[in-house]
């Protein structure tokens, strides 16, 4: 059996800090990281507590 602490997302984005949840207008376009948080700080991401990314920020990373 899995770890209840382990199911827990944090649902924002990780570069933007929006919230991504369902009900926002971004739940439907949200994008899953599934990096650990370790990683997304040496990424330098604002929000590495989020355990997703919003589709604006994932098109925007395309873009640079």
């Amino acid at each position: 059996m899995e770890d209840p602490e382990e199911l827990i997302q944090i649902e924002i984005c990780n570069h933007c800090g929006k919230e991504v949840s369902r009900g926002s207008e971004k739940f439907i376009n949200r994008i899953p990281d599934f990096n650990d948080i370790l990683t997304r700080i040496n990424n330098n991401l604002i929000f590495p507590i989020g355990d997703f990314v919003c589709e604006e920020c994932d098109n925007s990373s395309f873009l640079k």
